[in-house]
């Protein structure tokens, strides 16, 4: 979360905030004044996307705010985790309740990470190293919303498979017991923050030199088949210092720093695991955002790499929904929007075979397969001169 601002609420409605050091930790917050229990919500940029984070903590001490302690309050209180804030905090039995609830669920994965099943997620102090708590929130995404009329969360996998929903009526189904899963929270990631932590050593340099005598001191984090395309220029193992630095320079983002490197897409499903990651890049006003880069541990290999492109075909996917619900009407009527985009170019980055056809294909309703019709079909027949795949039935060009 970058840019963060940390507010704690007293029961008595008193409050004290600060802001947030880089790598997620506060400090010294005086309590004086106010009365146990403590409400707490966390602001700042999540992924360039404005996001908030709710806790209660019982008493002064440490006290975590993330996305598992959201959705705790958030099914503890029934409905939206904001609400703490003006409303008060839900019971101390209905916070253990539904920490309960998710510490269940995620009993074989709080294992993988060395914690105990009832590791607390307010009070269980941990730093953003990849490890323990921290990893937990690296390989589960947790998110809340209302089904039906019921406060729902979700706890999903990143790797593999796993899916948990549970919601305020007492639902509950799926699980997060998928062996891909509880094989990559096995995995050390230590070595994805070392990675980055030298990317922004380099990014905070004061010369384009200075910048590349960095990078060149840490050229052995690179795989041996790193590929890198920026502004049509394809970046290879040897040219990847000086050509990164420059483009540093050029944007005026030399003298920054590498910020937010959030774990995105993964791919274990071969002998190399393969993570997609997120970051962005700040100096001052200039930002490039969503900026990313794909880090590879290979079969056989202690170390993860930076892959640069996990491939070479340039292939992006957006999925957009939509939920419109009209104010001022006596019984307003929610309606739904779906939508989702693909572009496949038909150029692809230092191969000869690029992408002349392809097939869409979604996972099926159970999640254990994928379903027998593709949803779209793609090619560049007629198209040649287009730099990406036509779905079938739309105009040359179309996405």
């Amino acid at each position: 979360m970058q840019n963060a601002t940390l507010t704690i609420m007293g029961s008595n409605g008193l409050s004290v905030s600060a802001s947030v050091n880089s790598d997620g930790s506060y400090s010294n917050l005086s309590l004086n004044g106010l009365t146990a229990p403590y409400r707490l919500q966390a602001c700042g940029l999540v992924n360039a996307v404005y996001t908030c984070h709710y806790a209660v903590a019982q008493s002064g001490g440490v006290a975590n705010v993330t996305s598992l302690t959201t959705a705790q309050v958030t099914l503890a209180n029934g409905g939206d985790a904001a609400g703490i804030m003006t409303s008060g905090a839900p019971s101390a039995s209905a916070l253990s309740g539904s920490q309960q609830t998710l510490q269940a669920a995620l009993a074989q994965a709080l294992a993988a990470v060395g914690l105990s099943g009832g590791a607390d997620f307010t009070t269980t102090a941990f730093n953003a190293d990849r490890t323990g708590m921290d990893k937990m929130l690296d390989v589960i995404a947790a998110s809340t919303g209302v089904n039906n009329g019921h406060t729902f969360v979700q706890l999903e996998g990143r790797v593999g498979g796993g899916n948990f929903y549970v919601d305020s009526s007492g639902a509950q189904t799926g699980s997060l017991g998928d062996g891909a899963l509880i094989s990559g929270l096995g995995l050390d990631l230590t070595g994805i923050s070392q990675i980055f932590a030298a990317l922004n050593s380099a990014a905070g340099s004061s010369t384009v030199g200075a910048c590349a005598a960095v990078l060149g001191n840490n050229a052995s984090m690179l795989d041996a088949q790193f590929s890198l395309t920026i502004n049509q220029q394809t970046l290879n193992a040897g040219n990847f210092a000086a050509q990164i630095c420059s483009f540093l320079s050029q944007g005026g983002l030399l003298g920054g720093s590498v910020a937010n490197p959030t774990l995105r897409d993964c791919d274990f499903s071969g002998s190399d695991k393969i993570y997609t990651v997120g970051f962005d890049v700040l100096n001052g006003s200039a930002i490039q955002e969503g900026a990313e880069m794909a880090v590879v541990l290979r079969s056989g290999g202690a170390a993860w790499k930076l892959l640069g492109q996990a491939t070479p075909y340039e292939i992006h996917v957006n999925a957009n929904v939509q939920r419109t619900l009209r104010a001022n009407v006596s019984s307003p009527q929610p309606s739904y929007y779906r939508a989702i985009s693909f572009e496949i170019h038909t150029a692809a980055n230092g191969v000869s075979n690029a992408v002349q056809s392809a097939k869409v294909y979604q996972r099926n309703a159970a999640g254990t397969g994928w379903d027998g019709a593709p949803i779209a079909t793609l090619s560049n027949a007629g198209c040649a001169s287009q730099s990406w795949l036509t779905i079938q039935g739309s105009n040359c060009g179309s996405t």
